[in-house]
């Protein structure tokens, strides 16, 4: 009699193949999830930091403006904004107890880490060159610290303005005629609508009313 004969049992080779293709695609597929899932954290990570370190700055100054005249002849002499090439400052003074205080914000390009940021510097100015008569733009600036750096390419991350106008000091004490700083700050938001849209949304925007500093 003849044997019957017998197939080969087991896996082949094409099925080997076959479930190799299959392992190397589920394999890439998940590094580009994973990928994904990092870039999208790192980007949530550095857009938090940013807003933060907005957020920070603006209460900073804010708080800090209030003293603007505080002690002084209520005129616009006591807080000035004063722009210098790629710098711009806010600079005011107040008299504490006999004592003139100048102090001030200036934005400036800097670079860190061989990457062009912005930042944001509380200044001080010194010495007898402070004082109630010397102008603000002609006294001697120093950086006492540093705010906040952001590393994003856009000048105006934070601008200021000045102008009188009928406000209320606090928010609740009664109108008059007083100078009102006007803070714009970018957020990443803003940047990123900037950058990819060409529409960005409304800059964050604090007005801060100076009840030491009365206009005419």
């Amino acid at each position: 009699m003849k044997r019957a004969i017998k197939h080969q049992l087991g896996t082949t080779l094409v099925g080997l193949m076959v479930g190799m293709l299959v392992s190397v695609v589920g394999i890439l597929a998940s590094l580009s999830l994973y990928k994904t899932l990092v870039s999208v954290a790192t980007e949530a990570k550095v857009d938090a930091i940013h807003d933060g370190q907005l957020a920070t700055t603006l209460l900073a100054v804010q708080l800090r403006i209030q003293n603007a005249g505080f002690g002084l002849v209520g005129n616009a002499a006591n807080i000035v904004i004063a722009a210098n090439g790629n710098e711009k400052n806010v600079l005011w003074r107040y008299k504490v107890d006999g004592v003139t205080t100048c102090e001030g914000l200036r934005r400036s390009n800097r670079t860190v880490n061989s990457r062009p940021s912005i930042a944001l510097d509380y200044v001080r100015a010194t010495g007898a060159g402070c004082n109630d008569v010397n102008a603000l733009t002609t006294m001697t600036w120093t950086v006492e610290t540093t705010l906040s750096i952001f590393p994003r390419n856009v000048t105006e991350v934070i601008d200021f303005s000045l102008a009188p106008q009928l406000c209320s000091p606090y928010g609740m004490d009664e109108a008059g005629n007083f100078y009102v700083l006007t803070l714009k700050g970018k957020t990443a938001a803003n940047i990123a609508g900037a950058q990819h849209q060409g529409s960005p949304l409304k800059d964050t925007e604090f007005k801060v009313c100076l009840p030491n500093v009365r206009s005419a």
